[in-house]
C-alpha cells in the first residue's frame, strides 16, 4: 500500500513538454492539436508565458 500526503494536477503532456524544450533551444514550435479539457487553457497559457510559441 502507498499513501501520499496530497496530490495535484499539472497542465502540460509529452507534446507540449516537447515543444517547451524544443522552443527553449530557439526551435520555431506551433501546437496544431491541442485537446479540449480543464488544463488545456492552463497549459497554452503556460506555454506563451515561458516561449514565443503559437
Amino acid at each position: 500500500m502507498l499513501l501520499a500526503k496530497g496530490f495535484r494536477t499539472e497542465a502540460g503532456g509529452k507534446g507540449a513538454n516537447s515543444a517547451l524544450a524544443a522552443a527553449r533551444d530557439d526551435a520555431e514550435v506551433a501546437m496544431v492539436d491541442v485537446g479540449v479539457d480543464m488544463l488545456s487553457e492552463i497549459g497554452l497559457e503556460n506555454l506563451n508565458t515561458v516561449a514565443a510559441i503559437s
